[in-house]
C-alpha cells in the first residue's frame, strides 16, 4: 500500500463512519442498472442453454436482504421506489419465497417464472444461507 493510501485510510479511521451510513437506504438508486445487467446476462445465457449460476448470486443476496427486512432485522428504513413494500412482504410470506421472487415480472421481465432462473436463484440462496450461518453476528 502506498503512503498516500495509508494516510487517507488512517484519516478515515480517525473520523469514524461516514455520517450518512445510518441514513435510510434507497435500493432503487443502483438496482435499475443491476436489473438490466442481470436480466440481459441471464437472458443471453439462457438463450444459449448456459448456466446462469454466475449471475444468480446477486438476486439471491437481494432476496436474503428482503427476508431480513421483512422480519424486522434491518436497523434502518429500506426505501425502494422500484418495489412496492406490500409486494416484497408477500414474496417473503409465500410458501416458496424463491419462486415468488423469481415470478415477479417487474424484477425479471420475460425471465419471470423461468424454472432455470428459479433453480439458479435457489441454488445461490443455499450458498448465501451457508455464508450467513458461518458468519458471526
Amino acid at each position: 500500500m502506498r503512503n498516500a493510501d495509508r494516510g487517507a485510510r488512517d484519516c478515515q479511521q480517525e473520523r469514524g463512519p461516514h455520517p450518512d451510513e445510518n441514513e435510510p437506504v434507497d435500493g432503487s438508486s443502483h438496482r435499475p442498472h443491476l436489473d438490466r445487467q442481470r436480466t440481459t446476462a441471464g437472458r443471453s445465457k439462457l438463450a444459449r442453454n448456459e448456466s446462469i449460476d454466475s449471475v444468480a448470486m446477486l438476486p439471491a443476496l437481494f432476496l436474503a436482504f428482503l427476508q431480513r427486512w421483512h422480519r424486522g432485522e434491518i436497523p434502518y428504513t429500506y426505501q425502494d421506489q422500484g418495489m412496492d413494500p406490500a409486494v416484497a412482504h408477500a414474496m417473503c410470506e409465500a410458501a416458496d419465497p424463491v419462486a415468488a421472487f423469481c415470478a415477479d415480472k417487474t424484477l425479471w421481465g420475460p425471465l419471470a417464472g423461468d424454472t432455470r432462473l428459479v433453480d439458479a436463484v435457489r441454488s445461490a440462496g443455499v450458498r448465501v444461507q451457508a455464508f450467513v450461518a458461518a458468519t458471526p453476528p
